[in-house]
């Protein structure tokens, strides 16, 4: 695979989901233009939109999204239910009603954020353990009158299976019922589930992982990823890395390569960095993981994977949430 439908693979996964990204909205207006009855794309502006609190353009997108070709076909479900979203925090009770209905949620919710009163520690998959995978991942919930949550949605992703878990883990939690005494209400919100692991001791945390696994193979799988001790840096980001710690700061870098037919990384490209020096620290540090390759119909096959590192203190600080066990 060459590095130009990487670049451009890759760009599309850095854009969707970013806050008030010219970039991401060009992107989308142009398979727009491509493709005008695309239902994706607008859903995805329809997110951006929403995210900056543009509530009118918001509504518009997904309206056209719910005109479009409707695929995938969870589109037009998640429209509806955005648009519900919408109504309600535009105290527009009637509609949003009307909306939530057409999702296929319960008819009457309440959009608040659940407290958690009871929490069970996520487990941790062998392969995100290998990986050195830490992070949040964010589910958006309802929860009943009872406390008891049913996740509905990934809405912020770690990936090598602890989004599944971090989803199953919030049906056995229990949350404050905002409404006791409303028992045809439902409480709808985002709920975070942290993945930590506490016997690190390395200054790098990889933290999402996203493989582009075509339509009937078989995904990478981690098999090796080593973290240095120490620095774990060469000597031209000594110094910035020195003061960066100092002062208790993170740098960050995004990255895209190739997991090809024999489980090599290659093909890099440093979609963002928080400094120029910080994506060839962090390529150095990728290119010496390894993986067993995607496999389709028997054969290996190249599959684009994009990860998110971090370089700082040697435990990432916690929000309070739930932690795997050990």
């Amino acid at each position: 695979m060459s590095k130009a439908p990487l670049a451009a693979m890759a760009m599309c996964w850095l854009l969707v989901g970013q806050t008030g990204n010219d970039d991401a909205i060009e992107r989308f207006h142009r398979d727009i233009e491509a493709n005008p009855k695309a239902s994706w794309p607008h859903y995805q502006l329809g997110l951006i939109y929403m995210n900056s609190h543009n509530y009118q353009l918001a509504a518009n997108e997904f309206r056209s999204a719910l005109n479009g070709d409707l695929k995938p076909v969870s589109v037009g479900r998640e429209a509806h239910f955005q648009l519900g979203l919408i109504f309600d925090i535009t105290d527009q009770r009637d509609r949003a009603l009307r909306e939530y209905k057409l999702a296929g949620a319960s008819p009457m919710v309440d959009v608040l954020t659940p407290t958690p009163i009871k929490q069970v520690p996520p487990e941790y998959t062998e392969e995100a353990r290998i990986a050195g995978l830490e992070g949040e991942v964010q589910v958006e919930c309802t929860v009943d009158a009872e406390g008891k949550a049913q996740p509905v949605r990934v809405t912020k992703s770690l990936g090598l299976g602890l989004d599944e878990n971090a989803t199953e883990v919030l049906k056995k939690w229990t949350f404050e019922p905002h409404r006791p005494s409303d028992f045809d209400k439902t409480t709808v919100g985002v709920v975070t589930v942290e993945f930590r692991l506490p016997e690190k001791q390395s200054r790098w945390h990889l933290m999402p992982v996203d493989f582009q696994t075509p339509e009937g193979a078989a995904r990478p799988h981690f098999t090796k990823a080593e973290y240095p001790l120490g620095a774990g840096i060469s000597r031209d980001a000594y110094e910035e890395g020195r003061i960066m710690a100092a002062v208790g700061r993170v740098v960050t870098a995004k990255l895209a390569f190739d997991v090809d037919t024999d489980g090599i990384p290659k093909h890099f490209v440093v979609l963002a960095a928080s400094d120029d020096m910080w994506g060839p620290q962090a390529v150095a540090l990728v290119r010496e993981w390894e993986f067993s390759p995607a496999m389709k119909n028997g054969v290996a096959v190249a599959v684009p994977c994009v990860v998110d590192l971090a370089w700082g203190a040697r435990q990432l600080p916690e929000s309070g949430h739930a932690s795997p066990s050990r």
